[in-house]
Parts: C-alpha cells; structure tokens; sequence
C-alpha cells in the first residue's frame, strides 16, 4: 500500500513542480520580431528596383532599415548573457556590419535586395 501512495505523491509533487516552474524562452519565437522587420525591409527593397522611386517608397525603405536594426540590436543586448557566447557574438558583428552596408547610399537598390535577400538566408536568427 505504500508503493502506490509514493508513486503518486511522486508523479504529484513532480507535476506541481513542472507547474511552478516557468520554461525557458524559446530564442526562435523571440527572434520573430526581428525576422518580420528584415522581410519588411526586403519588401520595402522590392519597390525601390526598376522605375524611380518616390520619396516615400525612399523614406520607407530608411524607416524599415532602422526598425530592423533596432530590433536586430535589443534581441542580441537581451540574449547577451544567455545565448550569445563566442560564435553567436560574431554572428551581430557581421550581421551589423551587413546592416550597416545595406544603408550606404552609394550602392544600387538592385545590389540591397540581393544582399537582404541574402542576409534572410545565411543569418541564423532569420532562420525558422
């Protein structure tokens, strides 16, 4: 008679345990914010190639560019201490620095959508 009532004192501390507990959070789902400002980024892009672009089309590939960047910057500042170690430091450095060259204003519309097209599939917080 003692056996069971272990078990299942057992089971039910473990249960109220798994309850009490909170899970870690996933980076994937927090790095959905991110990911979404870089496809913004990459649209904004597309209405940048072939005819000239207004101003607006202009002034809304800056504004996604920054809110990417941001977005991009607080995800890596808030998993500094946790996820981001060695390798995964490296990866900001270049992902800034590619950020960064998407902004420079010499270089065509046609070369930052390669680039952003580029940067969704190499870097491994755009990935799902």
């Amino acid at each position: 008679a003692a056996v069971p009532a272990f078990l299942i004192g057992g089971a039910g501390l473990y249960a109220v345990g798994r309850v009490l507990t909170p899970s870690p959070p996933d980076p994937r789902r927090e790095a959905n914010q991110s990911r979404l400002a870089m496809v913004d980024v990459e649209r904004s892009l597309e209405f940048l190639v072939g005819e000239q672009p207004t101003l607006e089309q202009i002034g809304e590939f800056w504004f996604r560019l920054a809110v990417a960047y941001n977005e991009t910057e607080l995800l890596f500042q808030r998993h500094s201490g946790r996820i981001l170690r060695g390798r995964e430091n490296e990866e900001w450095v270049r992902l800034r620095s590619d950020l960064l060259a998407l902004a420079n204003g010499n270089s065509s519309p046609d070369l930052k959508l390669r680039s952003a097209a580029r940067m969704l599939r190499v870097y491994s917080i755009y990935q799902r």
